[in-house]
């Protein structure tokens, strides 16, 4: 592989439609990559890896009802799952089956799932007999080592990023159709992915249509989590039409101080509920699926609420750019207020403004 092209796959995405923030290359956080890459190459040669490994577009197509394995390791957070995984709606229109390895923590999103038949939380607990073929989520140096020393040693693999690795951000849902595409042979058109794109998650949800607005509250990262809720809600209890709305606060035990805040303060017109640390994530899937509108700061209940009908206005710090989070097809129904810094520097007016327009104009 030549030297540009190997640099090319890992700096750029690998087709043009899947949106990438630009990164700077030729500085010194460019350099720790190749050198990091190296390293890899290093890794995969002594481990015996380098030989057994596949690019995306080079892997062998699979006989009918051949069982795949796909190694899903460091990773934690839901929101980040839903869209790596988001491509394995495709096995739909194949006769493979997909068996998984993640971390425990992942188990509560993947429940039931409807597309993955075993669900592992240890590379020790499966057997290389029962599979034809691995599926890395990266080509991590600590899974490469992890799936050298299992019992999967000596099967064949590819990457679901294959070198690529990004220090910005990028769509992880497009990037996930386009992997699952090849892996599985099906020969889509990037125009094809681009319309067929969606975060799945659990069974179809039947809508109530109940009038009520479910507003994420809480956060992980400071710079993500918006803390002018009690601003917004006040403004929205003097506004005739916003007001007519139920209003439901969900997240988990990390907003729990914050519901009980709110709930404490003394609103005029509003029905405000709080749902948040009680429920099972299914459970509040349920709630997202049958409202009016999901309300929040960028976050995993925001990718939740991609897998449910519901339309979203979401808070956006000034980091990440909303387009790697939605594609732009009929599967998405997403606006975005996008701040100049932390996502708590955008004004509790404008959220107010956007949510109205939002409920006027009947979808988003």
């Amino acid at each position: 592989m030549k030297f540009k092209s190997f640099v090319d796959k890992v700096l750029s995405v690998p087709d043009p439609s899947i949106f990438q923030q630009p990164i700077a290359k030729h500085n010194r956080a460019w350099f720790k990559i190749m050198k990091s890459q190296i390293h890899k190459i290093f890794t995969m040669t002594r481990t015996r890896q380098m030989g057994i490994y596949y690019e995306l577009d080079e892997i062998p197509r699979f006989p009918p009802g051949s069982r795949l394995l796909l190694v899903y390791d460091g990773i934690v957070h839901l929101g980040d799952a839903l869209m790596d995984l988001a491509g394995r709606a495709l096995l739909e229109e194949h006769s493979v089956k997909m068996d998984v390895v993640l971390d425990p923590a992942l188990l509560p999103v993947f429940e039931s799932d409807p597309w993955f038949s075993r669900i592992y939380t240890d590379i020790n607990q499966v057997q290389a007999k029962d599979y034809a073929f691995v599926i890395l989520n990266t080509l991590n140096r600590r899974v490469i080592k992890k799936k050298a020393r299992s019992s999967l040693r000596d099967l064949s693999f590819t990457s679901l990023v294959g070198w690529f690795i990004d220090r910005r951000f990028y769509n992880k849902i497009q990037f996930s159709y386009y992997s699952w595409s090849r892996i599985l042979g099906l020969g889509r058109s990037s125009a094809e992915l681009q319309a067929e794109a969606r975060v799945v998650m659990g069974s179809p949800i039947e809508k109530a249509g109940l009038s009520q607005i479910v507003i994420a509250i809480g956060g992980k990262e400071a710079d993500r989590t918006y803390l002018r809720w009690s601003e917004v809600l006040h403004l929205v209890d003097q506004d005739k039409k916003l007001s007519q709305y139920k209003y439901v606060l969900i997240g988990s035990r990390n907003g729990l101080s914050e519901a009980q805040t709110l709930l404490s303060q003394k609103f005029e017109n509003i029905n405000l509920i709080s749902y948040v640390d009680t429920l099972t994530l299914h459970q509040t899937r349920e709630v997202i699926g049958n409202s009016t509108l999901f309300l929040g700061a960028d976050g995993g209940l925001m990718h939740v609420t991609n897998t449910t009908n519901t339309p979203i206005l979401a808070l956006f710090s000034a980091e990440v750019d909303p387009r790697a989070r939605c594609v732009e097809n009929q599967h998405f129904n997403c606006k975005f207020i996008r701040s100049a810094g932390d996502v708590s520097e955008i004004d509790p007016k404008t959220v107010a403004r956007e949510l109205a327009l939002a409920l006027n104009a009947g979808k988003i």
